[in-house]
């Protein structure tokens, strides 16, 4: 269990540490002042993020399961506290794919509004 959470740990910090400064800070984004292109290119970042700080926050949880497991309350707190950012960061990714699929929404009513009044 501990070789599994530490070759998942790795493989997933390797994949964050990719992440790109237009997704570091989700809540930042403006998704009303970006083209139809950068949005979609938007989403498609935010949704492999989404992803990898998922299963990073799922391996923190494991590894804080392990620590609670080997008696090291330290460590548990260490983890858990971790799993909570790690949380707290996929659900800002999450917020800002229904941000983002909003507004494509709201885009797509404007333009078939705008076509019918034609």
């Amino acid at each position: 269990l501990k070789q599994c959470i530490s070759k998942g740990s790795e493989l997933i910090d390797r994949a964050i540490v990719l992440e790109p400064d237009t997704i570091k800070k989700p809540a930042d984004i403006d998704v009303k002042s970006r083209s139809d292109q950068e949005l979609v290119q938007l989403m498609d970042l935010d949704k492999k993020f989404q992803s990898a700080w998922s299963y990073k926050a799922n391996a923190l949880i494991q590894s804080m399961r392990l620590a609670e497991m080997e008696g090291n309350e330290t460590k548990r707190e260490e983890f858990k506290k971790s799993a909570e950012e790690a949380r707290d960061k996929f659900t800002a990714l999450n917020e800002l794919e229904k941000s983002i699929t909003s507004e494509q929404e709201a885009r797509k009513q404007a333009a078939k509004e705008a076509a019918n009044n034609h």
